[in-house]
């Protein structure tokens, strides 16, 4: 491996974890490269893929939206992924009135999970307990 550098490869870089707020402010001003427009913000995305299962704790991640909108926050929640637990997180999403923020995409290809993932500010991973 002549001429590897870590600075070469983005997947070994260290970088700080983005957290919500990160993403949030970012979304006021424009990225690297790009210039300003008359309204430079935009909804932060957060997106999350895996099986629709209790131990991966989707349940936890539309309850963390629910507290983000009480306080006031926009965005978007994509939830890539089928399982058992479909018909229940859509129904607590319903119930917590989040419709309009969070969608359910169901199983995707894995070009557009990586499409989707490349379009995120925010990737949420999916951690038992």
């Amino acid at each position: 491996m002549s001429g590897f550098r870590r600075e070469n490869s983005p997947c070994l870089q260290r970088t700080r974890p983005r957290t919500f707020s990160d993403a949030y402010h970012e979304a006021e001003r424009p990225r690297h490269g790009e210039q300003a427009i008359i309204a430079p913000y935009h909804v932060p995305r957060i997106i999350s893929v895996g099986r629709l299962v209790a131990f991966k704790g989707f349940d936890h991640l539309i309850d963390a939206c629910a507290e983000l909108a009480r306080r006031g926050f926009d965005f978007t929640c994509d939830i890539i992924g089928d399982g058992p637990l479909r018909n229940m997180l859509q129904a607590k999403i319903e119930g917590l009135n989040l419709s309009s923020r969070i969608n359910l995409l169901g199983s995707l290809s894995q070009r557009a999970v990586l499409e989707k993932i490349q379009a995120a500010d925010i990737f949420r991973a999916c951690f038992g307990d």
